[in-house]
């Protein structure tokens, strides 16, 4: 399967305090980032799914992106805004998974690998960060 589309999203801002410790004098930064730690923004989308089905095993794995820019010049509190921060955001999240099922009791086996990388950047700030999850799971099939 598969899928591709436009986004309007909030994305955190992870750089957002180092930012502000080396810009001590701008104090008005995007309402909803200074209150919240996010920015709102626009971009895209994408997703693909594979599964293969063999008795007693099925494989499968995702591979998702999102990619955010921010929106300046629309906050509600415009005029008070001294430094309308640009920031992007882009997500990769990929997964895989091999689940041995039809066994005994009904029962089945299940692996995964989920991975997830995130890139943000505010006004030329970058935070790369990597989440790897590994589960094995037991579960029962009705």
């Amino acid at each position: 399967t598969g899928r591709f589309n436009a986004v309007f999203g909030a994305a955190h801002a992870p750089a957002f305090p180092s930012w502000r410790r080396t810009h001590p004098e701008e104090q008005s930064p995007k309402t909803i980032l200074r209150k919240h730690g996010y920015w709102y923004g626009w971009g895209w989308a994408g997703h693909l799914g594979l599964e293969l089905h063999a008795p007693f095993v099925a494989v499968g794995g995702s591979l998702a992106w999102v990619t955010l820019d921010s929106q300046e010049g629309y906050d509600r509190m415009q005029g008070e805004v001294t430094h309308d921060l640009d920031g992007t955001a882009e997500l990769l999240e990929t997964g895989l998974w091999v689940r041995v099922h039809d066994l005994p009791l009904g029962l089945y086996l299940q692996g995964s690998w989920h991975a997830e990388r995130r890139a943000d950047t505010l006004e030329g700030v970058l935070t790369d960060r990597r989440l790897d999850r590994f589960q094995l799971a037991v579960g029962f099939e009705l």
